[in-house]
């Protein structure tokens, strides 16, 4: 299936966006397997949000880009609205590969994050997110992988779809697309660019409310 945000996140009361959220939950229960940029603006947002209380004298400046300000936000609001619905939080699992390319993420954004930052960012993913379930893969598997061989799929891509063949029914929440070419209706597939478009969608009708 292909995930409709307004369906699920505007708790429309018709019957087809009714059975759509039964359905969705369903996949939620069974695990969400989040790429690197998922991940990226999960912890980065909580970071962020950790230093609010913290008095500016004591902390060096740290703040989100707009882009990561609202990707925290679109992440946040699927996964709390997940939580309301199916009444606990949804397994989250990556694998060491999209671990890796989460901390090439914070390197590429290293000019604007110091060392102090940086180091505080990691404790955070260690003792704030343990939940969030890492399983291993083999490069044997991934190179067996012909979308992985044939260039169409990168490490995360490939991490992604060995991890959805070891669950049943599971939900991908993605940045990248490249994951429907494996698409038959044997996992939920929220994309990550079009979750963060409806909320700033969002923003703007509630602005012109």
């Amino acid at each position: 299936m292909i995930f409709k945000p307004e369906s699920y996140l505007l708790d429309f009361e018709d019957i087809e966006s009714q059975l759509e959220r039964g359905s969705y939950s369903k996949n939620f229960k069974n695990g969400i397997l989040i790429c690197p940029n998922v991940l990226y603006c999960l912890i980065l947002g909580n970071y962020s949000k950790s230093l609010e209380n913290i008095s500016k004298s004591n902390v060096e400046s740290f703040s989100l880009t707009r882009e990561e300000n609202l990707g925290f936000r679109a992440v946040t609001t699927l996964l709390n609205k997940i939580k309301v619905l199916i009444g606990l939080n949804p397994p989250l699992f990556i694998t060491p590969h999209i671990f890796t390319k989460f901390i090439h993420l914070l390197w590429d954004r290293k000019l604007q994050i110091s060392e102090k930052h940086y180091k505080r960012i990691l404790e955070l993913f260690r003792d704030e997110f343990s939940y969030i379930q890492e399983e291993e893969i083999k490069r044997e598997i991934l190179i067996e992988l012909d979308n992985f061989r044939n260039k169409v799929f990168g490490i995360s891509e490939a991490s992604l779809s060995v991890l959805k063949n070891r669950k049943e029914q599971p939900c991908i929440f993605s940045f990248s697309d490249k994951v429907l070419c494996e698409y038959n209706e044997d996992f939920l597939y929220v994309n990550f660019k079009e979750l963060m478009e409806f909320i700033k969608e969002e923003d703007r009708r509630n602005k012109i409310i």
